[in-house]
């Protein structure tokens, strides 16, 4: 396989060094690790690409690689990918003792025993109780007590982006059903993609615009200050110029 970055082929390669150790075998053996990864970074470093290489390298081998995600447009990404609540039928309504609508003599779980791995992508907007009733459910269907049935799980996402939705929620609500806060999160491997693979390869502008927004994502610049976005606006933009004259002139005001 080809990689763009040392970076790239690295998480891949930690990645599938700790699934091929984690042998069919370690689902009934207390003693054996199971590969539960997070590979974080921010848009264009390059995150789909691993998961697709991850995709094919095992699809080849004619194993079983379960692609979700949070939500329909981000299941687009990558070959077969669905969202999560309708791969692994994640209730809508969900609460601390949930479990996902899998039958144990269903199609849907005999085609969860199979498998050698499941990608979730863009897990940061998703709530952790999702997660948590999957974990629930696959012990209940195969009878133990290993995190996802030890199933290898690979995550990804950007936690700068877009947080989970609770309604009517304040900040600590919403920090409080993050991933990050769930039992889960204790068994993860975090793998970082810092490299921005199409700045690389574009204008200087694109990485100006990139740099600023690295400079709000991280709050190292513009608190309690006004910035102003004209000089971000590129031409090449599809707006009309009403449209354009209107954001131009706004200031962004940093919350």
């Amino acid at each position: 396989m080809l990689f763009s970055t040392k970076i790239k082929k690295n998480a891949f390669d930690a990645i599938v060094n700790d699934i091929e150790h984690s042998v069919p075998d370690s689902k009934i053996s207390s003693g054996s690790q199971n590969a539960y990864c997070f590979l974080h970074g921010p848009a264009d470093t390059g995150k789909a690409f691993v998961y697709n290489d991850l995709c094919n390298y095992f699809r080849s081998q004619e194993k079983i690689v379960l692609c979700v995600a949070s939500s329909g447009i981000v299941s687009l990404l990558l070959s077969g990918e669905r969202t999560s609540h309708f791969r692994l039928k994640i209730p809508i309504t969900i609460n601390e003792t949930s479990l996902c609508y899998i039958t144990k003599k269903g199609h849907l779980a005999d085609l969860l025993r199979g498998t050698t791995l499941i990608i979730c992508d863009e897990v940061p907007m998703q709530n952790k109780l999702c997660f948590e009733a999957v974990d629930r459910s696959l012990k209940d269907i195969c009878g133990n007590d290993k995190l996802f049935d030890g199933i290898p799980v690979v995550l990804d996402g950007d936690f700068a982006q877009i947080p989970p939705v609770v309604k009517n929620g304040n900040c600590a609500m919403i920090v409080d059903v993050s991933i990050k806060n769930s039992y889960i999160w204790s068994r993860i491997t975090v793998i970082q993609l810092r490299i921005n693979m199409r700045v690389r390869r574009t204008t200087s502008n694109d990485a100006q615009f990139k740099k600023w927004l690295d400079l709000i994502t991280y709050h190292t610049r513009f608190q309690n200050q006004n910035m102003s976005i004209s000089d971000y606006i590129s031409q090449h933009f599809h707006l009309t110029s009403s449209f354009a004259r209107y954001i131009s002139s706004k200031v962004l005001r940093d919350h």
